[in-house]
């Protein structure tokens, strides 16, 4: 767990890890203090997701086939929306009521991403090395579990767009 200063108050992070159910597997167990806390199944030909917690069922996916808002959704219900503002750049827009939050990578680098809120710092997701798929998730606490992982399936969407692009060179 990490905290995070927002305009002087203190945002502590909840710490979730993402762990592929095998090597080849687009799904991804979902941890919390080495305790399974969900499964997150990532669909193989399309960015889409079906995200399970407990008996909770949501869908992750995109308004359109080739643009459009990507969704998390519980039934026809839309909880949270994200819009790429530009194809060239490794970034999301989260709208959360009136406030827009930005999800960017890092770094050119990095394999990082970081989650600002008025260009401060809030939280984060990494992989857990250069040679693995798994993750470590650090998103605000006080956020609902689909929410926090509505942000890390935008990050995995990413680094599948990464590694699609690397192959095909």
């Amino acid at each position: 767990m990490r905290a995070y200063f927002f305009m002087g108050n203190l945002i502590q992070t909840t710490t979730y890890q993402a762990v592929p159910k095998g090597m080849l597997s687009n799904d991804f167990v979902l941890m919390k203090d080495g305790e399974e806390i969900g499964l997150l199944d990532i669909k193989a030909m399309r960015e889409a997701a079906t995200l399970h917690l407990g008996d909770e069922v949501f869908e992750l996916g995109r308004e359109g086939m080739m643009s459009g808002a990507f969704f998390l959704a519980r039934g026809e219900e839309v909880v949270v929306k994200a819009v790429k503002p530009s194809a060239f750049k490794s970034e999301f827009e989260i709208h959360l009521g009136d406030q827009v939050l930005i999800l960017k990578k890092e770094g050119l680098l990095s394999s990082g991403y970081e989650l600002l809120q008025s260009e401060a710092v809030i939280g984060r997701i990494d992989r857990d090395g250069l040679l693995t798929r798994k993750a470590t998730i650090e998103l605000p606490a006080d956020w609902p579990l689909p929410l926090q992982l509505f942000v890390y399936w935008l990050v995995q969407l990413m680094w599948n767009r990464d590694a699609s692009a690397a192959a095909a060179t």
